[in-house]
């Protein structure tokens, strides 16, 4: 009993919460990550801006609702750490996919 406490002043929190509240901010990450696209859609100058615009002010409320939600209140390091990664996988794994077709069709065409 003492010793729970003992852990619950030193850490701040329990392992488990903490773990469980890490996966929570990065599966809401991965969600933003599917707003996060919109940064890498070709378009127009002013539909960019819009697209921009609203990419980032979803983003940054999908951030303080995980803040609100799943911290309790408190941005913690390790919450904003696992939204700032989860929300970032999605745009670099579609980049990444998107450059490697490209260097293809283009190695295709210079085999022609």
């Amino acid at each position: 009993m003492t010793a729970n406490l003992i852990a619950e002043i030193w850490l701040g929190a329990r392992a488990g919460e903490q773990a469980a509240a890490f996966g929570l901010c990065f599966a809401a990450g991965l969600v933003a990550g599917i707003v996060g696209l919109l940064y890498l859609r070709r378009s127009s100058a002013s539909e960019r801006i819009l697209c921009d615009l609203f990419a980032t002010l979803a983003i940054g409320a999908g951030a303080l609702a995980c803040c609100e939600f799943f911290l309790g209140g408190k941005p913690e390091l390790y919450g904003v750490v696992a939204y700032a990664l989860g929300a970032s996988v999605l745009p670099l794994l579609v980049r990444k996919i998107s450059r490697r077709k490209k260097r293809a069709k283009d190695g295709q065409k210079n085999a022609k």
